[in-house]
């Protein structure tokens, strides 16, 4: 979760010859059970009672793209009727004894690898073979730190535009402190913080340390105890300035 699954299935939509027409996402386990069918195909006005002639999900991205977040959620005696619709490349409304044909270009996603989803009997092989067509792994931004300058400039100037601030960038500091965090909630989190942050800067150029959520306490601390060993050059200065007691002799190994 919080990796980009959905903004990179609209990057993708986003190249010809589908960029102009509709990209519909949905996340699959958002919708009641009872309701998913209607929605991926459509209803007919008199199929049950309060049905309405309208298009489901298929036929609203048809001719472009459409993204199916969370598959793996989909009840497994639903995917069935996908696999279908993937394969005839055509639909029916809950109620319409005319098919459609469709012309739309899928992009799904699992949390997890497919192979483990299909694995555990939360997708079944014949979907995941005929979705799998091509597999792109998102990685976790812990993965991809190179990225943090990247985001963190794309998120601050989105959201100096939404609260009219002017800063201009992570202090060096901060950057450091974003490269040591295992970022639990990917890319999502980053711009949480980076919005955090921008609501209480005033009149700041640069965000730094003090200004960052106070359960962000990230920076080494100079402590033999909760000193990260990564930081060698400080972690050794800690030792020869600590190499003598107080009466001028050597201390103990355990001290």
């Amino acid at each position: 979760p919080g990796t980009g699954k959905e903004m990179f299935a609209r990057g993708s939509h986003g190249h010809p010859p589908r960029s102009g027409q509709p990209c519909v996402a949905i996340n699959c386990s958002a919708i009641p059970q009872e309701l998913l069918e209607g929605m991926r195909v459509g209803t007919t006005r008199g199929a049950f009672t309060g049905a309405a002639d309208k298009a489901g999900l298929f036929e609203e991205a048809n001719r472009g793209t459409l993204f199916l977040d969370e598959m793996d959620s989909m009840p497994l005696k639903l995917q069935p009727k996908l696999l279908r619709a993937l394969q005839e490349r055509k639909i029916r409304r809950v109620g319409s004894p005319r098919e459609l044909s469709l012309d739309v270009k899928i992009i799904s996603a699992v949390g997890g690898r497919p192979e483990e989803v299909v694995k555990n009997g939360r997708l079944r092989s014949d979907l995941f073979f005929r979705l799998g067509v091509m597999v792109i792994n998102l990685p976790p931004l812990r993965e991809r730190l190179d990225d943090l300058p990247l985001l963190a400039d794309y998120f601050i100037q989105k959201h100096n535009g939404i609260l009219g601030k002017r800063v201009t960038g992570l202090s060096a500091e901060v950057l450091e402190a974003f490269r040591g965090y295992a970022w639990p909630g990917n890319v999502r989190e980053l711009e949480h913080i980076i919005e955090a942050v921008l609501n209480v800067a005033d009149g700041e150029t640069l965000i730094t340390v003090d200004l960052l959520p106070d359960h962000f306490s990230l920076l080494p601390k100079i402590t033999l105890g909760q000193y990260e060993s990564q930081n060698i050059s400080r972690f050794q200065d800690f030792f020869h300035q600590a190499d003598v007691d107080e009466t001028g002799g050597l201390i103990s190994l355990k001290d």
